[in-house]
């Protein structure tokens, strides 16, 4: 049995084994925002996970999905895009990183 005597305020706090620990969320860099011609997402690693890039128009309308596990960045050409605002959803197994992007 592991004891702790203490005679101030202080805590004792005793661990034994591994503390499990969570996986960090998925780091994105998505710009210029706003955009014009082109935008740039970009990953902090390349995902053990499958990694998939939607985009939503302000309707709530896909416009766009891509496969980006194995990349550590993607440049998406915004011809056929509206000017308006997108939300960007980078699905990385159970998470889910939104961001929201103008077009101009």
């Amino acid at each position: 049995d592991d004891i702790c005597v203490s005679t101030d305020s202080t805590t004792c706090l005793t661990t034994t084994g591994i503390i499990p620990t969570e996986p960090e969320p998925e780091k994105i860099s998505i710009y210029p925002n706003p955009a014009t011609n082109q935008i740039t997402i970009e990953f902090q690693s390349v995902s053990p996970k499958a990694r998939v890039i939607e985009i939503y128009n302000s309707l709530g309308q896909m416009v766009f999905q891509s496969d980006a596990s194995r990349s550590l960045s993607m440049t998406i050409i915004l011809e056929e895009f509206l000017k308006g605002l997108y939300l960007f959803k980078v699905r990385a197994g159970d998470e889910l990183v939104i961001k929201e992007v103008v077009v101009e």
